[in-house]
């Protein structure tokens, strides 16, 4: 399958099949894939739709659009705070995701917001996603099992366990080209910022479906 490496993702595809199958004329199944920053939850995600693109309608949807806007967070009385600890939980718009899936669970169509790196704010699609013309719908994302809100609309869930020094190296190296940061201060948001962010993450995964070791790093495997 392409370049990717599969590993949990084949025994997962089956069980998400077995349950697409089973739900009739249901509406789609809502799962979400979450993990740490680093984790590889996005390329899973992505590795799923492809095992189960043949039989079933799948899309997959990030997280990431739900940041508040920038501006919006230069407006809060800790600005400077908010801003440093962008990707933070309380810096995602949690109302509006639960809202989005309350309308997916509900077969309406919903404009999912889309996140643009480039300019580092998220940005609004105006192609709907129509829930009547899916069997699947994928989210993945940090906080979708830390935002206890949102667990009642999925009806299956994998956690991506990983170690949290692993992903903080990873993300360092990953994040060495962000221009306008020297080397030494993306370092240091790393271990203060997304440290934080993943060691939550972590913390949620206890109420998933379906628990896996991330492949990012090491051998893969259910725990």
């Amino acid at each position: 399958m392409d370049d990717k490496r599969v590993t949990w993702e084949t025994a997962a595809a089956e069980q998400l099949a077995e349950k697409c199958a089973s739900r009739g004329e249901g509406g789609p199944l809502l799962c979400t894939v979450c993990g740490p920053p680093g984790s590889g939850k996005s390329t899973s995600a992505q590795i799923l739709k492809q095992l189960l693109d043949a039989k079933f309608r799948v899309a997959v949807l990030p997280l990431d659009g739900f940041h508040f806007p920038l501006a919006h967070l230069k407006s809060w009385p800790d600005a400077e705070d908010a801003v440093y600890y962008r990707g933070a939980a309380r810096t995602f718009d949690r109302a509006a995701i639960e809202e989005s899936l309350r309308s997916l669970s509900t077969g309406e169509p919903v404009c999912w917001p889309d996140f643009d790196h480039a300019v580092g704010d998220p940005t609004p699609t105006t192609e709907a996603v129509n829930p009547s013309n899916l069997d699947l719908i994928i989210v993945e994302g940090l906080y979708t099992l830390v935002f206890e809100e949102l667990h009642r609309y999925w009806g299956f869930s994998i956690g991506i366990d990983a170690n949290v020094d692993e992903c903080v190296e990873l993300l360092k190296k990953r994040n060495a080209v962000i221009p306008g940061y020297t080397l030494e201060e993306i370092h240091r948001r790393c271990e203060v910022v997304d440290r934080s962010n993943a060691d939550a993450v972590v913390k949620s995964l206890g109420s998933a479906s379906l628990r896996v070791n991330s492949a990012a790093f090491a051998s893969a495997g259910c725990l």
